[in-house]
């Protein structure tokens, strides 16, 4: 239970004495609660949220950054230059089996052929996937076309039309025959059961895109997060797999797509690209921060190795109609907040 406190230095009153915070894991228990009138604030899946609030005559407060959600092509592991791992060399066991084992979206970075033929591949499978379907039948509106890894939104100032990824099966289908694999093929996709169910949702179409129009037979794994995270650390990780950050402008974002001991996301880019993204830890100025990860995503976007579904909404929450006001900020992976901000039409 929070209280307020009056007279705080901060000059701020609160109209509300007390705040109740109740423990809900389960989202069943949440959205009954909500109708119940129970609770006045809670944590929805976009799946449910925009009904439940047309129900109880409520609204929805969006709280933190959104974030691209798509798929890591994980085992393009290219640059191997490593400070801080054994030898200054980053060990990649998930690259050299994805080749033996011919995973056709892996590229070998000393075959120029190899390269091409995973680029197409790549390609020819973000082509495929219908994103504003996606969005409107699958996440109800709660969700943004993205094509960025850097998070950055098609109405953005610095993003580019070279970054934008049509909907093109006739084409995806071209680049599949190009690259030798016409037919499809076999491939594994891991989708954390612990990610959210607009995500798993998204990644599901996805995946039935893929079969359907492009012959690729997916098998998806559901292991959750962090049973199979350990796999981004020893580098021997190979399919794809959601994931997304919310970055904010001129972040160091490199950090987790370049050569290191610990945690990335399942590549990495080719040295000279590193060395531009990675300068950002030490760069001062903002502006050439935003530059240099808008040459990073110029490469990303080429080579296709991170495959954008949609921007995620941040946490949503119901909010009840007899809250008045509640006005939090936004952050990075920021929880609810500012309880003095809130007001409720029956309060004392």
């Amino acid at each position: 239970m929070l209280h307020s406190v009056r007279d705080h230095w901060t000059g701020i009153e609160p109209s509300v004495g007390t705040v109740n915070i109740v423990h809900m894991p389960e989202a069943a228990s949440r959205e009954a609660a909500l109708r119940a009138g129970e609770i006045d604030i809670g944590e929805l899946s976009p799946q449910v949220i925009n009904q439940v609030v047309d129900d109880i005559g409520g609204r929805v407060q969006e709280i933190g950054i959104a974030r691209p959600q798509g798929f890591q092509m994980a085992g393009n592991y290219w640059s191997t230059d490593c400070s801080d791992c054994e030898g200054g060399v980053m060990p990649r066991p998930g690259w050299e089996d994805g080749l033996a084992d011919g995973f056709p979206w892996i590229g070998d970075p000393g075959d120029p052929t190899s390269m091409e033929n995973a680029r197409k591949v790549r390609w020819a499978m973000a082509m495929a996937v219908n994103r504003e379907s996606i969005i409107e039948n699958v996440l109800d509106g709660l969700g943004r076309v993205i094509y960025a890894w850097q998070n950055i939104l098609p109405d953005d100032p610095s993003h580019k039309s070279e970054w934008v990824i049509p909907y093109d099966v006739a084409m995806a289908k071209q680049y599949m025959a190009e690259a030798g694999v016409a037919d499809g093929f076999d491939m594994e996709i891991w989708v954390p059961s612990t990610f959210s169910p607009g995500t798993i949702a998204a990644a599901e179409a996805t995946a039935e895109m893929w079969r359907s129009d492009l012959g690729i037979d997916v098998t998806i794994d559901r292991t959750e997060y962090g049973a199979r995270r350990p796999q981004t650390v020893d580098k021997t990780i190979n399919v794809p797999f959601t994931h997304g950050i919310n970055w904010i402008p001129g972040a160091t974002s490199a950090r987790y797509i370049c050569a290191a001991a610990g945690h990335i996301v399942g590549f990495t880019m080719e040295q000279n690209v590193c060395d531009v993204g990675l300068s950002n830890a030490t760069e001062r100025d903002l502006n050439q921060r935003i530059a240099n990860n808008i040459e990073v995503q110029d490469y990303l976007s080429h080579q296709m190795l991170f495959l954008p579904m949609f921007q995620h909404s941040a946490n949503l929450f119901a909010v009840a109609s007899r809250v008045t006001a509640w006005d939090p900020y936004n952050s990075q992976d920021v929880l609810p907040n500012r309880p003095e901000s809130l007001a409720v039409s029956d309060s004392e």
